[in-house]
């Protein structure tokens, strides 16, 4: 297992190292009506080499999204009282910790870093494990590994979308990737770590899911729509 992940971890480093050495592909800045406001936005475009495939996993996921996460939401975890929510989230997002604070670190926000440690610390001991939030840090923005490597100058790269995952870049995917080595669940045993993994994805779906969903309603070519809603969130987080 050790080796599989040394392996997999050099082939994401060559990956960005050539990322960086290479220069994006320039593309043009474009008016879209943000189905969810009505309002005319403004997105520079990304750089989208794989669309064709990348239209077919959107499909698929949407699929996935719809007719497995959906359900779920809908006719089990909406049944729990909103309180047990509340707490099924803090509790994930007090795991989230290491993501927060290492993404801080990165871009030199040492005062995010100490309120980061402070609120997590007292979250776990005060707040059972963090299910509860007696302390609460809210920061304009949850800091993580994307966000660090654009403070370095670490250019976005191409668009993906993963199977399941959905839409990233390049940048964010490699993000994500580190984000996985330094988070607790990859230190829990294979039945606790795909527990935790499953009932997180839920609790994202059912706060994602009325976003998602009113962008793909709301839009004629909903994969574009996505890409441009998803591309304009990251870079409004990297200013903030």
């Amino acid at each position: 297992m050790q080796k599989k992940e040394w392996v997999l971890s050099s082939i994401f480093l060559l990956l960005v190292t050539t990322q960086i050495g290479c220069a994006q592909k320039p593309e043009g800045c474009v008016f879209y009506e943000d189905p969810l406001s009505d309002e005319e936005q403004t997105v520079c475009e990304v750089w989208d080499p794989f669309e064709p495939l990348n239209r077919i996993t959107f499909y698929v996921n949407d699929k996935f999204y719809m007719w497995v996460l959906e359900p779920i939401n809908k006719n089990l975890y909406e049944k729990i009282p909103e309180p047990v929510r509340d707490c099924i989230g803090n509790f994930f997002y007090n795991l989230s910790f290491p993501t927060r604070l290492f993404g801080a670190a990165m871009q030199g926000k040492g005062e995010i870093v100490g309120l980061t440690m402070n609120e997590t610390i007292n979250n776990s001991f005060f707040g059972i494990g963090g299910i509860f939030r007696p302390v609460k840090f809210n920061p304009p923005d949850e800091e993580d590994i994307d966000q660090g490597l654009a403070y370095w100058g670490v250019g976005e790269g191409v668009y993906i979308i993963w199977p399941l995952f959905g839409p990233r870049t390049f940048r964010s995917s490699f993000g994500n990737f580190g984000e996985y080595f330094i988070s607790p669940v990859k230190y829990t045993g294979s039945v606790e770590r795909f527990s935790l993994q499953s009932a997180d994805s839920i609790d994202l779906w059912h706060d994602f899911s009325p976003t998602y969903k009113g962008i793909m309603d709301g839009s004629v070519d909903q994969y574009t729509a996505i890409k441009r809603a998803y591309i304009s969130e990251r870079r409004e987080n990297l200013h903030q």
